[in-house]
């Protein structure tokens, strides 16, 4: 894969078949460090609504989601941009709290409380990850939001797997 065809790589259209062929690409050594960093300092450039945002937060969670730990720099990569990216999302919190809230808008329906058809295991899987890594200050905020999905996630049979509860009261005592 050359720089140009991934100068073209839109962030908040990109479908999440795309998402696992450019991690798989860069899993197996298709992709070079200096593309990397070229595809996801594009996403710097952009001024983004926060719909749009959250959107971004996603893909990018994706892509880390298929590329394994060991490629720091794609990691750190990520980071960079998922860092400017939370910029645009208007919710007081932490870091790891805006990154769940932006998860949260684009896998479940508030209003219904249900999973939106286009969930992914993968972000769910993500957002489990995430609330373990909430900051205290966050908590109070997160349990909204933990009562939203997992109401969500007893009623949507691709979820059963996971615990009945996303924050562990035994962490912040």
């Amino acid at each position: 894969m050359d720089s140009e065809g991934l100068d073209n790589i839109d962030f908040i259209n990109i479908n999440e078949d795309k998402c696992l062929e450019i991690g798989n690409k860069v899993k197996n050594g298709d992709i070079e460090v200096s593309e990397i960093k070229h595809i996801l300092k594009a996403i710097k450039k952009i001024k983004y609504s926060e719909q749009d945002a959250f959107t971004v937060v996603k893909n990018i969670c994706l892509l880390m989601y298929y590329v394994p730990l060991e490629r720091t720099d794609f990691h750190t990569y990520c980071g960079k941009a998922m860092l400017h990216v939370l910029k645009f999302i208007k919710i007081n919190g932490s870091t790891n709290y805006k990154i769940l809230y932006a998860l949260y808008k684009t896998q479940f329906n508030e209003d219904t409380k249900t999973t939106k058809k286009s969930a992914r295991e993968e972000i769910i899987l993500t957002l489990e990850l995430i609330f373990e890594l909430l900051d205290p200050h966050d908590i109070k905020s997160a349990r909204n939001l933990e009562e939203i999905i997992m109401e969500a996630l007893k009623k949507d049979k691709r979820y059963n797997f996971l615990s009945t509860e996303l924050i562990d009261d035994d962490i912040y005592k």
